[in-house]
């Protein structure tokens, strides 16, 4: 089932938030580690407060699965690049405009528990996602993917599969107390 979230859901959030979080301390002392990160996918930040959280709730879809949360997806309606961002534009002319436009509406974070990881969680978020775009009046549904130190293949590949096509990439910068960081952005049109 999917719906909004609510304050009761912000340990289980945060719990699986912490089971996806990227740990660069963790990951380089293994292959394994490696590509565990790489096949599964992952979040790069430590997440929200529950301060944050409440603040922006309205925003936050969750996937329950037998009672228990399977997933969560937080729309944003913001652009996540800054003005001092160097990017790469695929096709300038019409992806950079496309991701201008507004209203705009961007994937901030999507993810899983690993209880309900390959069940479909995540295309039912993204689903929900797509009609909460369009309700706001996007055009387009974006979201960042990380492309290094790490690439994230298991996001790049469920965005593909899902009709978004790449649009940018960042040039490496030091973001989430990251050197080196980059990320392509995907986009989606919702006509």
């Amino acid at each position: 089932m999917i719906r909004s979230a609510e304050q009761s859901d912000f340990e289980a959030m945060r719990e699986t938030w912490c089971g996806v979080a990227f740990d660069p301390l963790h990951t380089a002392r293994t292959l394994d580690g490696w590509l565990d990160v790489k096949l599964s996918g992952f979040l790069v930040s430590d997440g929200p407060s529950r301060k944050e959280f409440s603040a922006c709730l309205d925003r936050y879809v969750v996937a329950e699965r037998a009672g228990r949360l399977g997933g969560f997806l937080r729309l944003d309606d913001s652009q996540e690049l800054q003005p001092e961002t160097d990017v790469f534009w695929i096709s300038p002319r019409q992806f950079k405009g496309l991701y201008e436009a507004r209203p705009h509406a961007s994937i901030g974070v999507l993810a899983v528990a690993q209880h309900a990881a390959r069940q479909g969680v995540a295309t039912e978020m993204l689903h929900e996602a797509e009609v909460r775009a369009r309700a706001m009046g996007a055009s387009h549904l974006f979201s960042f993917v990380v492309l290094c130190p790490i690439a994230n293949y298991s996001s790049a590949l469920f965005h593909l599969e899902n009709g978004f096509e790449r649009m940018a990439v960042t040039q490496p910068q030091k973001l989430f107390d990251i050197d080196d960081y980059q990320s392509t952005l995907y986009g989606k049109s919702l006509a």
